[in-house]
């Protein structure tokens, strides 16, 4: 069975094991007019084998996955998806990520640091 494909670009996935912050997340996202999909680990994203996002918003500390060791599969794939880290635990392999040009978002943020990322990381649709 092939994976499904996402027809709309401005389709964001969250995946946080916090379902408050999942829930928060996806009320943010929804608000700021893109569609959301929210998954509870890395796994289950994974599992869905869903392509053409136009952004993913990852925690970095989760069970199983991790968002680092989610970042790295995904950079072997075909599907470039850009991507948004949060966390509450900075450490030298966010640090690195964020001086290559990824977004790290420190937890807790503010909504507009959020809705900033997001504007500077979705490309809009031609």
């Amino acid at each position: 069975m092939p994976a499904p494909v996402l027809r709309n670009p401005a389709t964001i996935a969250v995946v946080d094991d916090d379902a408050a912050v999942r829930q928060a997340i996806d009320s943010l996202v929804r608000a700021l007019g893109y569609n959301a999909l929210t998954f509870g680990s890395a796994e289950a994203f994974l599992l869905s084998r869903i392509t053409g996002l136009a952004c993913l918003i990852c925690d970095v500390q989760l069970p199983g996955i991790s968002g680092i060791d989610l970042l790295a599969r995904m950079s072997s794939e075909a599907d470039i998806v850009p991507v948004i880290l949060i966390t509450a635990f900075p450490d030298a392999s966010t640090e690195r990520l964020a001086r290559q040009g990824i977004p790290v978002l420190l937890k807790p943020f503010i909504s507009e640091t959020l809705a900033l990322a997001l504007a500077r990381t979705v490309v809009p649709p031609a």
